[in-house]
């Protein structure tokens, strides 16, 4: 029992540490002090990130956000939506506190509802908080922008909408970059803006505004950086009178990290406020792949890399071309950080309701567009064999047969504006 009790001892100071009078093997000295070394590195570069998520959790928490309204133009321009899906669409986001709305894009590749547009301006729905998108130039030469005023610009002084988001490319592949240098886009965006600011006033005495939607942000940051800066600089030094009210980026969510877009944000914040132009609105619009689920990470580190708002539509469903961070969980997301101002300027409760009243349209206008083709067969079916019974009958004697007229197919039709109409 002795000798067992000796072993026993023996284990139990083999691979002691070393002791405080400072005894034990050297080796085993080092390779403590080496490995507490590590250690407190890693708990400083630890404090430090804690630092950091506190600087902007505060930030979020504080920032009192712009939200401009697309719900109209990304959910409810298929073609398909009636006059009163639409006008419903509008009352449910005012009815949430999202005053600052988009109408219509007068862009590429998108056809504007006009007569929804001229119910709301006869009806005295357009306002001072109404917003359009508008091409900087509607046509371009073989490689250099056109200089004739854009089709968008025009409609809005037509239906009086007074804020004016003017789509800017920064790094568009058909403009040849050495002829057409950055001085000479700078001009042109603030002749654009300046024009706005004396033609834009509908009949109100609110000031006209432009923004500026830099619609290539997230690819021109990788490939022009400078070009995209020099724009932000040179519009940051205009006079306050004819100087954009703010800009807008693009940043799509698919194929980027969320933090890949914070220090693009900051750059762009750091030139405008460098600049004196620290009142200047940068909003964010986030474009999202399905499925992916990173579209509102992306959005908050924009928010706490320099954006003061949002550019989105109230509810996730959208036109596949268009698909976004919806403003409802944007907003969701910055309530449950413990931001009281999102509480006190939207109505949260109704925020749901509301994003489900827009998708509820929406699926309304996809099953009517569905079923429209249906209907077109169908009628087209009994059309043919009522023609044929017509074509059966003889005319009568003396009388020559006649022709029946034919419609012209929809996909035949030639548009009085083509684009546009």
């Amino acid at each position: 029992m002795k000798g067992v009790l000796q072993k026993i001892g023996s284990l139990r100071t083999t691979g002691r540490g070393p002791s405080a009078d400072g005894g034990g093997d050297p080796g085993q000295q080092r390779g403590s002090s080496v490995t507490l070394s590590i250690i407190d590195q890693h708990v400083a570069r630890l404090k430090q990130a804690e630092e950091a998520r506190k600087a902007r959790e505060a930030l979020l928490t504080g920032l009192k956000p712009f939200v401009l309204d697309n719900t109209l133009v990304e959910c409810l321009a298929s073609g398909s939506e009636t006059l009163e899906d639409k006008l419903e669409a509008l009352s449910c986001t005012r009815a949430c506190g999202l005053q600052n709305v988009v109408l219509a894009a007068f862009v590429k590749e998108r056809t504007p509802d006009l007569p929804f547009l001229q119910a709301l301006h006869s009806s005295k729905l357009i306002d001072e908080h109404c917003f359009a998108f508008s091409e900087l130039y509607d046509a371009h030469g073989s490689d250099l922008p056109g200089q004739d005023l854009p089709f968008g610009l025009a409609k809005m002084i037509q239906y009086g909408i007074q804020n004016a988001i003017l789509e800017v490319d920064v790094a568009a592949p058909y403009i040849n970059w050495d002829k057409y240098h950055i001085e000479d886009l700078c001009a042109l965006v603030e002749s654009r803006c300046r024009w706005v600011a004396s033609n834009l006033y509908a009949g109100r005495p609110t000031q006209p505004a432009s923004y500026v939607h830099l619609r290539d942000f997230s690819a021109a940051m990788q490939s022009a950086p400078a070009r995209l800066l020099t724009l932000v600089e040179a519009l940051a030094r205009l006079d306050p009178a004819v100087r954009p009210r703010g800009l807008l980026i693009n940043q799509p969510a698919a194929g980027q990290f969320p933090f890949e877009a914070a220090p693009c944000v900051a750059a762009v914040r750091g030139v405008m406020d460098a600049a004196g132009w620290s009142e200047g609105l940068l909003a964010v619009h986030v474009g999202s792949a399905p499925g992916y689920g990173l579209a509102h990470a992306t959005v908050l580190e924009c928010l706490a890399a320099g954006c003061g708002g949002v550019m989105a539509a109230l509810c996730e469903e959208a036109d596949p071309a268009s698909s976004h961070a919806s403003s409802m969980l944007d907003l969701v997301n910055l309530a449950r950080l413990g931001n009281k101002h999102v509480g006190e300027r939207f109505h949260m409760d109704r925020l749901r309701a509301a994003a489900k009243q827009v998708s509820a349209i929406m699926a309304r206008a996809k099953a009517a567009a569905a079923a429209a083709p249906q209907t077109a067969a169908a009628g087209g079916s009994a059309g043919t064999q009522r023609g044929a019974a017509m074509t059966a009958v003889e005319p009568p004697t003396g009388s020559p047969a006649k022709t029946l007229p034919r419609a012209i197919p929809a996909d035949q039709r030639k548009l009085l504006i083509p684009g546009h109409a």
